[in-house]
This record gives structure tokens, C-alpha cells and sequence, in this order.
């Protein structure tokens, strides 16, 4: 587990830290035990958010339309929101 720091040093410049922990994993569930209700609601939810990130990373159809939506960018087809609005004004309301 990696850390990130900031502390003020006598009210000068910020200071930033990496910290390498290492936690074994059932500190860790025994740590999640005492979470809260809503703490442990939070930590699933960043889980559940990296770890559909990490599948969505994963997956080859998910990269094939990235790769695709990219080269649209990159090639100029594309709409931006304001103009998607200007267009559909009417069904928009």
C-alpha cells in the first residue's frame, strides 16, 4: 500500500511523502470489521469503482471502442455538448 503525505514544515512549504506500508490482509478484514455502517458503504463503493475500472481496462471490446472514439477525436468527428443541445433544442424540452 502506497501513502501519500503532506504535512506544513513550521508554516513553510508544503512537504509530500511517499510511504510504502505493507498490511497483512487479515489486519485488514479485522480493520473493515470495525468500519462503520456508512465507512463500510464508502469502501465498497471505491472498490466497486476500481474494480470496474480494472475490468473495463481488461475487457477487448471495451479497448476496441475506445480506441474507436479516440480516432474519432482525433479526426474531428465529434459533437460537443453545447452544439448537441443547439441541434436538439426541441427535443430536448
Amino acid at each position: 500500500m502506497k501513502i501519500n503525505s503532506s504535512h506544513k514544515n513550521n508554516g513553510e512549504k508544503m512537504l509530500e511523502a511517499d510511504i510504502n506500508i505493507s498490511i497483512p490482509f487479515q489486519s485488514l478484514v479485522s480493520s473493515v470489521r470495525q468500519l462503520t455502517f456508512e465507512e463500510k458503504l464508502a469502501l465498497l463503493e471505491t472498490i466497486e469503482e476500481q474494480l470496474e475500472e480494472q475490468l473495463m481496462q481488461k475487457n477487448p471490446l471495451v479497448q476496441q471502442e475506445i480506441e474507436a472514439a479516440r480516432a474519432a477525436y482525433e479526426a474531428g468527428d465529434y459533437v460537443t455538448l453545447d452544439d448537441y443541445k443547439a441541434r436538439n433544442k426541441e427535443r430536448l424540452l
